[in-house]
């Protein structure tokens, strides 16, 4: 059995784990990051929402 969990740091408050999809000259663009969690095994697996998956690849095109 799988869950989705939103992932946060514990630096600077809660803010949300992301990768840096592009730099930027002013601010990066990034990608907010999920946690999938196997609730059989303990297993953790981090991936993209649909929707930042395709932003991604529309970026690296």
């Amino acid at each position: 059995m799988n869950n989705e969990f939103k992932t946060t740091t514990s630096t600077y408050g809660q803010l949300p784990l992301k990768i840096i999809s592009k730099k930027g000259t002013i601010v990066d663009k990034s990608l907010e990051v999920e946690a999938i969690v196997d609730l059989d095994n303990g297993e953790v697996k981090l991936q993209l929402s649909e929707e930042n998956l395709g932003e991604l690849k529309k970026t690296l095109k």
